[in-house]
């Protein structure tokens, strides 16, 4: 009987630092199986592209397929990956994560085992091992999205057949959170559903910053975000829980990305806090929905009462008391 074949799908956009680290995980994991690597240059304007291009050697049992395209966005990248992939099963991965040399044996030993048509691996969160079919599956959603475990799209096994038979692809409007709402989607569409314990996925925190630029309609994208999100649960049965903290956090996000994004005047700042946190949908949510918990109530407590003026100066100091705060305080991000 022969193992399954598994594509993994990998975006690459301006990672000329990181990407061979990432392709290299691929090509030497130790499963037996066939690998497709399918790299989508998403119109990177720097080495990626000549890296790609002489990438080619690759060993037993790995084939590498390369796509040059213009720049659409990690959506359409991935999507175009899931269009051109021929394998049995579908896995995704960042250009600056990679995945340990077990990782795809211990993943498809358990596809094998269960033939589950979705399967949920860890990059940090602990969860333990389940099953989930058929009712459960409403039940068991909440405990799984307040882990994170559904945020990403990488360590995880699709059953490519299934997934292109159910329409599930990414959002290509959306630049934030198209991950969950695909993931989400692709929960309540599967038969059957497996949570792995065991983390095989390395998540690369270093390329994560404040620092970073702050994009263009990130605010509009993360309101846009939640609503699909709130629908989306609606669908099924679901309600949003705690919704006025992801309100809350919305408002700390962006906020923090805006200033850290580049040098504003105190007017600009000034600005920029009223317009989120007077923003209709925002305000809403926050006053008429009650976060559970002491440290969540005086959070948004004080993104709601406090001064502009000291808003300005104060929330420059949230990194370093989120360091102060234990771990997983705040709820999971979206």
């Amino acid at each position: 009987m022969r193992n399954p074949s598994v594509s993994v799908i990998v975006p690459a956009y301006n990672c000329e630092k990181t990407i061979v680290r990432a392709l290299d995980s691929i090509a030497n994991q130790t499963y037996l199986g066939q690998i497709d690597l399918i790299v989508i240059n998403d119109g990177s304007i720097d080495g990626t592209p000549e890296i790609l291009n002489d990438y080619q050697v690759m060993p037993f049992g790995r084939k590498y397929m390369l796509i040059h395209q213009k720049n659409g966005g990690v959506s359409a990248a991935r999507n175009k990956g899931i269009e051109i992939s021929v394998s049995d099963y579908i896995a995704f991965l960042d250009s600056d994560d990679y995945y340990h040399p077990e990782a795809f044996r211990n993943y498809m030993n358990k596809v094998e085992e269960t033939d589950c048509d979705l399967l949920f691996g860890n990059i940090e969160q602990k969860v333990g091992d389940k099953e989930i079919t058929g009712s459960e599956k409403a039940m068991e959603f909440q405990p799984l999205f307040k882990t994170g475990v559904i945020n990403s799209p990488c360590a995880k096994v699709y059953k490519r057949e299934w997934l292109v038979e159910a329409g599930i692809k990414f959002a290509p409007d959306l630049s934030i959170g198209e991950d969950l709402l695909f993931n989400t989607q692709a929960y309540f569409k599967a038969q059957h559903v497996l949570v792995m314990s065991y983390i095989g996925y390395v998540y690369d925190h270093s390329a994560s910053s404040l620092t970073e630029s702050y994009p263009p309609r990130y605010f509009e994208q993360r309101l846009l975000l939640l609503e699909r999100f709130r629908e989306m649960l609606l669908k099924e049965g679901q309600l949003f829980e705690d919704e006025g903290w992801f309100y809350t956090k919305l408002c700390y996000s962006v906020i923090l990305k805006y200033l850290a994004s580049g040098k504003h005047s105190f007017a600009e700042k000034s600005a920029f806090i009223k317009q989120v946190r007077q923003h209709p949908q925002v305000r809403d949510k926050i006053v008429s929905t009650k976060p559970k918990g002491l440290v969540k109530q005086v959070v948004t407590s004080v993104i709601v009462h406090t001064p502009i003026s000291l808003l300005v100066h104060g929330l420059e100091l949230l990194p370093i008391i989120k360091k102060i705060l234990p771990r997983g305080a705040t709820g999971t991000s979206i």
